[in-house]
């Protein structure tokens, strides 16, 4: 009996010993989803005209087919009262229309809160839009090539994130493509404070001192915004992401 244990025991080592190569687990890229208008990612003017035009936000991902859009706020100054107005899907409202078309030259509309439902039935927020109203601006016929580069952090792109969870992820990271060799070389971290902003800079992907000691003292609600994001891609090429804006709570 003693004798049958002893074999029992040892058989797991001699199964999986063997093979120490035989099971991997496969690190999958994360479902990556972008909203803009009238597919035009990198340009943060627009005129009201194709605005209107557009007539919605879209998704842009490579998972784009498999979400959408359930919910977004547009939010605008008009005759200096400042308005939000809500859509339960991801066309303007005949509300937001007439308003819109009142906004002056040169101010800035922000879509935000906006709520997707993916392939696996999960809602999810996504970041929003800050776009100026521009009227002789003209969209570039440039669509966005995939995949995605974008940075984010804890392998999401986050609007909202607790100051601990921060802290303990210390760093930003790269989405999209070929993530496991493409390297952040830097960022900078812009905090509002009295009007103005502070700018920090980091060499690395990881929050500096000056960085977390700041973060630490902010008060719930607070906005950061990573900016100047600097990767290396697998080809050698040197890019500029967008920039990263997210909430702390």
């Amino acid at each position: 009996m003693r004798k049958l244990l002893f074999i029992l025991m040892l058989l797991p080592a001699i199964l999986f010993g063997q093979n120490k190569n035989t099971f991997k687990v496969k690190k999958q890229q994360p479902e990556i989803y972008v909203a803009a208008i009238d597919s035009n990612y990198w340009d943060n003017s627009i005129s009201i005209q194709e605005l209107l035009k557009a007539g919605k936000i879209q998704l842009l991902s490579n998972y784009a087919d498999s979400a959408r859009i359930t919910r977004f706020t547009l939010s605008a100054g008009v005759n200096g009262n400042f308005y939000d107005w809500v859509s339960n899907n991801d066309s303007l409202t005949s509300r937001m229309r007439a308003k819109l078309i009142d906004v002056a030259d040169g101010a800035y509309i922000i879509i935000k809160d906006i709520q997707i439902q993916t392939r696996r039935n999960q809602r999810r927020n996504i970041n929003g839009l800050a776009l100026k109203i521009d009227s002789k601006h003209r969209t570039v016929n440039r669509r966005l090539h995939y995949p995605i580069l974008q940075a984010g952090i804890c392998g999401y792109l986050k609007d909202s994130i607790s100051k601990s969870q921060l802290l303990q992820i210390g760093k930003i990271e790269f989405l999209g493509g070929d993530s496991d060799s493409t390297k952040i070389l830097g960022f900078d971290l812009e905090i509002p404070q009295a009007g103005a902003f502070v700018v920090y800079s980091s060499q690395t992907e990881y929050l500096t001192k000056e960085m977390i000691s700041h973060i630490l003292q902010l008060a719930k609600g607070s906005y950061l915004v990573f900016d100047n994001i600097r990767c290396r891609l697998s080809n050698g090429t040197i890019r500029i992401l967008k920039e990263l804006d997210i909430q702390v709570f």
